[in-house]
């Protein structure tokens, strides 16, 4: 009994070459991890020092004084509560809009609708200080064009708008957001409403073929009653308008 042998040749190993887009790929990534995380270490670190001066800073002088000192005193909570006010108001107002000319885009026949698809993202171009400048010179209460204006026509002895107070503030910021923000919230809503016309068509598709079906030659007094108890017919109605059709009344 004799055994075959076979001769493995060894398969040579081969290394693999890192390439030099996947260097710069590393490089680059790193250097912005630098950029971004070294600040960011220096600004949590300063936070917990006890210098009185940036270059007083030890890493041997940290604690938490700083965070108990801003968190107990009073002001704090007026600056959250103003915060959360702005905030909240400014966004709910601007969603407000952004629904609204979504729907008026979307669902309705208003004329113009190619001016606010062009214009609208064309607001993302105006830089904010330009946008507030034009809004202190329109509604200031002191230089405003709007309030000289009606203090002039209606012998007001005080302007009527005052951009300064909170609901001037997220009055302007909610439309001023509104335009940054109406492009993306648009595309949501106005997919949604259109979405919404898609299903309606269907099922209007759907209705009007299952009518067709019903009414066909040849279609029992089940079938009909069916069809027409969507129109709110009861049976005996559905029959009695089937033997008017089968009679040729109908």
């Amino acid at each position: 009994m004799t055994v075959a042998t076979v001769d493995l040749e060894p398969v040579p190993v081969r290394r693999q070459r890192v390439q030099t887009s996947s260097l710069w790929q590393i490089a680059v990534f790193i250097v912005v991890v630098l950029g971004v995380v070294t600040p960011l270490l220096f600004l949590i670190l300063g936070s917990f020092s006890q210098a009185r001066v940036p270059s007083e800073f030890s890493v041997f002088n940290l604690g938490l004084s700083n965070y108990v000192k801003v968190w107990s005193d009073p002001a704090t909570y007026a600056v959250l509560s103003n915060t959360i006010v702005f905030a909240g108001g400014s966004t709910a107002f601007g969603i407000v809009i952004a629904a609204g000319l979504a729907w008026l885009v979307e669902r309705t026949n208003t004329p113009g609708k190619i001016w606010i698809y062009a214009g609208v993202p064309m607001t993302l171009a105006m830089p904010g200080m330009l946008q507030a400048m034009a809004w202190v010179l329109l509604a200031s209460p002191r230089i405003g064009f709007i309030n000289k204006g009606m203090m002039d026509v209606f012998g007001l002895s005080t302007a009527p708008f005052n951009i300064y107070s909170m609901t001037g503030m997220v009055f302007i910021e909610g439309l001023r957001g509104e335009f940054r923000v109406a492009p993306v919230a648009r595309c949501h809503a106005g997919a949604a409403h259109a979405s919404l016309e898609l299903v309606a068509s269907g099922h209007k598709f759907v209705l009007n073929a299952c009518y067709r079906y019903a009414d066909r030659p040849g279609a029992t007094v089940s079938e009909r009653g069916k069809r027409l108890g969507g129109r709110g017919l009861g049976a005996p109605q559905a029959r009695d308008h089937h033997d008017a059709r089968a009679n040729g009344l109908g």
